[in-house]
């Protein structure tokens, strides 16, 4: 990568990029080489990860776009996405938007709402708001249909609405 001319954006794909070995090693590089400073990235993660390396990647490059994958800031969340556990995954977000303040980097909170996250989604919402970041759905769930969220009951939906208060 360091030889593609005119290189100015790399966006990392594939399960939990930041748990991948080859991630560390391209970004490490491309600081190296001295052209992490024109080169923006982009990738997603789970939350379960935030290192001091990872913190010297993110201050590196010239801008970074981190999607935050989570369905709710509740414990239904480590079911869904087992085996994350809510504090850790709360805790990492804090602090990537402290460092956010720090490099401005972009951050999203990457959600995709099903029949067990529905009821919480509002925690989402709410700490987006608190913590000026937003929120994108990734409103891709087709399979398996059973945890489709317009297949819930009326009576749910209505039961979900009046309990949070909408």
């Amino acid at each position: 990568m360091a030889n593609i001319p005119n290189i100015r954006y790399i966006h990392f794909l594939g399960g939990e990029t930041l748990y991948l070995k080859s991630f560390y090693t391209i970004c490490d590089r491309l600081i190296a080489t001295g052209l992490a400073k024109e080169i923006s990235i982009g990738t997603t993660t789970n939350c379960t990860v935030y290192t001091p390396e990872l913190e010297h990647i993110i201050r590196e490059f010239k801008h970074v776009h981190l999607g935050l994958s989570i369905e709710s800031f509740n414990p239904i969340n480590d079911y869904i996405r087992w085996p994350s556990a809510i504090n850790t995954v709360t805790n990492n977000i804090n602090r990537f938007i402290k460092l956010r303040e720090e490099t401005g980097m972009h951050l999203s909170l990457r959600i995709t709402p099903n029949v067990f996250s529905i009821y919480h989604l509002d925690t989402v919402f709410r700490f987006m708001l608190d913590n000026n970041i937003i929120a994108e759905s990734c409103d891709i769930l087709n399979e398996p249909k059973c945890l489709r969220i317009e297949l819930l009951p009326a009576e749910l939906i209505k039961q979900i609405l009046t309990n949070r208060g909408f």
